[in-house]
C-alpha cells in the first residue's frame, strides 16, 4: 500500500463513477436536454454558442452559485423571456435527474477495495437531488450516511472544509483518506493540498495526460488501477 495508515476512499461522482446520458454525450449535448426539460427550446448549437462566449476558456463552474449564474445568462443572451434565479435552478437541478450509468469498472474496483476493508464515500459537487440516484446505483457498497454532497453542506470543493467533513463522515481523519476524481486539480490535488488528504488520484479517463503532478497526486486512466496502488 502507498501507506499503511490509509483507511478511507472517497470518490468523485460524475465521470469518476457515473456519466450521464450517454459515454460519449457532450457537455452541451447534455445541457441542452437539461433546458428543454425545464421548458426552454433550443439547439445544442445555440447551447455551444452561448457557452463558448460567456466563458471564454473560464474553468467549468463548481458551486451551485456559479451554474446559476451561467445558466442565467445564457437564458439573456438566448433571448429568453425568464432570465429568474428560480429557472435558472430548475435547470440546475434538471441535471440530477439525467439518466446516470456506471462505468464498468466501478463496480470490480468497490468490491476489492471492500475486500481489503477499507471505507468508502462519495464527496460530490452536486445538487441534493441527485443524492437517490446515487444511493440506488452504490447503496450496497456505500452507506448514505457516507455520501456528502456539497447542496447540502453549502461548501464546495476545492474548499477545505467539505474535504474535512466527509472525513469525518468516513469516521476517520484527513490524512487517512486518498480521493479520487475525474478533474485534476478540484479533486486530485484539491483533496491534497486544501483537504490533508494523504493522496489525490486523478482519474484520466480521457486520456489527457501531464508533464509532471505534484507530491502525493497521482494519475491512473482505469478505475481498476487504484487497486493495483492499493495493494501492490
Amino acid at each position: 500500500m502507498i501507506n499503511e495508515t490509509i483507511t478511507a476512499v472517497l470518490f468523485d461522482w460524475d465521470f469518476t463513477l457515473a456519466y450521464t446520458v450517454s459515454q460519449d454525450a457532450t457537455l452541451d449535448e447534455r445541457t441542452a436536454i437539461m433546458f428543454r426539460q425545464t421548458g426552454v427550446p433550443c439547439t445544442v448549437e445555440q447551447i455551444s454558442a452561448v457557452r463558448r462566449a460567456i466563458q471564454n476558456g473560464d474553468p467549468k463552474p463548481q458551486t451551485t452559485d456559479d451554474f446559476l449564474s451561467l445558466y442565467a445568462e445564457m437564458l439573456r443572451r438566448m433571448g429568453h423571456a425568464d432570465t429568474s434565479e428560480e429557472l435558472a435552478y430548475r435547470i440546475y437541478n434538471e441535471y440530477a435527474h439525467l439518466p446516470a450509468h456506471l462505468y464498468d469498472d466501478v463496480i470490480p474496483t468497490l468490491r476489492a477495495l471492500q475486500k481489503e476493508r477499507l471505507r468508502l464515500g462519495i464527496l460530490s459537487n452536486h445538487a441534493t437531488a441527485v443524492r437517490p440516484t446515487i444511493e440506488q446505483l452504490i447503496g450496497s457498497y456505500i452507506p448514505a450516511t457516507q455520501i456528502v454532497i456539497s447542496e447540502e453542506e453549502a461548501v464546495h470543493k476545492p474548499d477545505a472544509v467539505i474535504f474535512q467533513r466527509a472525513a469525518r463522515q468516513m469516521g476517520t481523519l484527513p490524512d487517512e483518506c486518498i480521493y479520487v476524481g475525474d478533474n485534476l486539480l478540484v479533486d486530485a490535488v484539491g483533496a491534497v493540498k486544501f483537504g490533508g488528504y494523504q493522496a489525490g488520484f486523478w482519474l484520466d479517463r480521457q486520456g489527457e495526460g501531464a508533464e509532471s503532478l505534484p507530491p502525493h497526486v497521482y494519475r491512473i486512466t482505469d478505475l481498476t488501477q487504484l487497486v493495483d496502488f492499493l495493494t501492490e
